[in-house]
């Protein structure tokens, strides 16, 4: 039922019909009230988000946007979890850094975040994982791209706000 309701959003949004997208929307996530289907949660908000922000309603879309982005996030998802930053980049919003965990990073940028934020140098960090100082700034280049931080001051920030 819930993937029809999504399905019918789709179709809705795709006539131009907004008041029709949003009933079939809020009609998905009424009926997902109650049983355990996050990912389909998921993908139902990110397309009510979707729909939302083609529509110019560019605030009620982050919320949907982030809902999911949270989920999918947290279920690993990481494929969607791209799509639902890249609309939300689309809402002007920058989605790095918000959510309960960095799906995008990799195991081993998570791995030199971590010791970053344990205050080790590239070199110590370099030793520690049996890789090149080079190999190191490239994977720590990499964490501050896609969590939007600058440094490793705001890096020890953002690993400390969702451990």
């Amino acid at each position: 039922m819930v993937g029809l309701a999504r399905a019918g959003g789709a179709v809705a949004a795709a006539r131009e019909d907004t008041d029709a997208a949003v009933r079939a929307f809020e009609a998905g996530l009424g009926l997902l009230s109650g049983f355990p289907l996050p990912f389909e949660a998921a993908l139902l908000r990110l397309g009510y988000g979707t729909h939302l922000r083609r529509a110019g309603r560019r605030k009620v879309a982050a919320q949907q946007l982030q809902a999911a982005l949270d989920t999918f996030g947290a279920l690993g998802a990481t494929p969607y979890a791209r799509r639902a930053e890249a609309e939300l980049a689309a809402c002007g919003l920058n989605p790095r850094g918000r959510g309960p965990a960095a799906p995008s990073l990799t195991a081993r940028e998570h791995a030199v975040a971590r010791l970053v934020a344990e205050g080790l140098t590239n070199r110590e960090i370099a030793q520690r994982l049996v890789v090149s100082v080079k190999t190191t700034e490239y994977h720590l280049g990499n964490v501050y791209a896609k969590l939007g931080v600058r440094g490793r001051a705001q890096l020890a920030t953002w690993l400390s706000t969702r451990s």
